[in-house]
C-alpha cells in the first residue's frame, strides 16, 4: 500500500507525540519517587539548587506540551491530506483552523518557556568585578561571523570596570546585536560603543535600519518590529534584554538616530547590588 509523503509525515508526528507522552509519564513517575526520597535535601538546598529544580520542571512541562501538540498536528495533517474527505471543502477549512491554532499555541508555549528560563537565569546570576571594555571586545570578535552580512564596528573606552554579571551582559549584547542585524539591510554597519558617564557605563548598539516604530511596544513579549512575517523569532529579544538590564540595576533605552537607524543603549551603574526581584 502506497502512502504519500504528507500522510507519512503526519503519522510520524503522531507516533512522536505518543512516544514523548510515554517518556514523560515514565520520567515523571521516577521524578516523583525521587522527590519523596530527597524531600529533606531539597528543603534545605541553596537557591541555585532550587533554580535547577524549577528549570527541570519547566523542561518536563515543555516535553508534555510539545508531545500533545505533535499528536494534535499529526492527526490534523493526516485528516487534511486524506482522500475523499466526508465534508469536502468545509472539512478542509476546519482542519486548516485546527492546524493554525495548534501552531500558534506551540509558538506561545515556546515563548512562555523562554520567559521562565530567563527568570531562572537572572535568579542564578553570578556577580563579580570585570573590565566591561575587554568583555565587549571579546563579544564583538565572537559575533563577527554571526552577523557576517553586516560590518560590525566597535568604539570602546578602555578600562571600564564594573561590578555586575558577565552572563547578563552577554545576554543583553547578544539580543541587541541580533536585533540590529535582523532589521538592518545586508552590508550595513552595526556600531557598538562603550563609554563611561559619571558613575555609569553606557553600552550602545546602533544600526542603519528603519528604526524603532513609534507606535509599538517592542519590549513586550510576542511583539516584533517592522516586517515580522519575514523575520525569525517571536519578538522576545528586547524583552529579555530589558529584563536583564533591570536585574543589573540598569536601564535599556530605545531611540532613533537623526541620521536614520535605531540606537539601543544599556546604562548600568559601575557598582550596585543585584536586583533579582
Amino acid at each position: 500500500m502506497w502512502i504519500s509523503q504528507p500522510v507519512a509525515l503526519a503519522l510520524a508526528l503522531v507516533l512522536l507525540g505518543v512516544l514523548l507522552g510515554g517518556l514523560v509519564t515514565g520520567y515523571a513517575s521516577r521524578r516523583r519517587w525521587g522527590h519523596r526520597r530527597d524531600a529533606l535535601v531539597l528543603a534545605n538546598s541553596e537557591i541555585t539548587d532550587a533554580g535547577a529544580a524549577r528549570e527541570l520542571q519547566i523542561t518536563e512541562r515543555e516535553h508534555e506540551m510539545k508531545g500533545s501538540l505533535a499528536v494534535i498536528l499529526g492527526w490534523s495533517y493526516l485528516l487534511r491530506n486524506a482522500q475523499n474527505p466526508p465534508l469536502g471543502d468545509q472539512l478542509d477549512a476546519i482542519h486548516d483552523r485546527i492546524i493554525r491554532s495548534g501552531e500558534s499555541l506551540r509558538l506561545q508555549v515556546d515563548t512562555l518557556l523562554s520567559q521562565h528560563k530567563n527568570r531562572i537565569e537572572i535568579a542564578q546570576a553570578q556577580w563579580r568585578e570585570f573590565d566591561l571594555s575587554h568583555k565587549v571586545d571579546a563579544l564583538c570578535a565572537d559575533y563577527v561571523q554571526a552577523v557576517d552580512q553586516h560590518c560590525l564596528e566597535a568604539q570602546l573606552q578602555p578600562e571600564c570596570f564594573v561590578f555586575s554579571s558577565e552572563y547578563g551582559v552577554e545576554q543583553i549584547f547578544g539580543h541587541l546585536v541580533d536585533n540590529a542585524a535582523k532589521y538592518s539591510p545586508p552590508g550595513s554597519i552595526i556600531n557598538v560603543a562603550l563609554k563611561r558617564e559619571h558613575d555609569s557605563l553606557i553600552l550602545s548598539v546602533t544600526d542603519q535600519g528603519p528604526g524603532f516604530p513609534a507606535d509599538i511596544a517592542l519590549r513586550a513579549p510576542f511583539v516584533q518590529g517592522a516586517n515580522p512575517s519575514s523575520q525569525p523569532g517571536v519578538g522576545l529579544g528586547l524583552f529579555i534584554a530589558e529584563s536583564w538590564a533591570t536585574a543589573l540595576k540598569g536601564s535599556l533605552s530605545l531611540l532613533n538616530s537623526e541620521s536614520g537607524g535605531a540606537i539601543a543603549s544599556l546604562r548600568i551603574p559601575i557598582s550596585a547590588a543585584p536586583n533579582l526581584g
